[in-house]
């Protein structure tokens, strides 16, 4: 991964390797929260996982949800069914992610 994740747990390797390709799943040309919290899920063995699926978070539902609040993009067509999101969506999404994490968590 790099320089930059020298210092990280293999567990945390795994689930930014998880979010790396659930951000490309989607379709999406950038890795935000929403997308780190689909790495958490992917990555079953992982502590983060296991809090969230004890608490009634579960991979499909989240990814729903996410698709829902940023939508999807198809990387292999030119012309993706939802417009890529820009740095000023991101930042006014944010809030609508977290609202999801915590509805999730409950």
């Amino acid at each position: 991964m790099g320089e930059l994740t020298k210092s990280f747990s293999e567990e945390a390797k795994r689930v930014i390797t998880a979010a790396l390709l659930a951000a490309k799943e989607l379709g999406h040309s950038y890795v935000g929260s929403e997308h780190l919290l689909l790495g958490m899920l992917k990555e079953t063995e992982s502590m983060p996982c296991r809090m969230l699926v004890e608490r009634g978070v579960e991979y499909c539902e989240t990814q729903k949800r996410i698709i829902g609040i940023v939508g999807m993009a198809i990387a292999a067509v030119a012309y993706p069914i939802y417009s890529a999101v820009t740095k000023h969506d991101r930042a006014r999404i944010a809030p609508e992610i977290i609202r999801l994490t915590n509805e999730l968590m409950k």
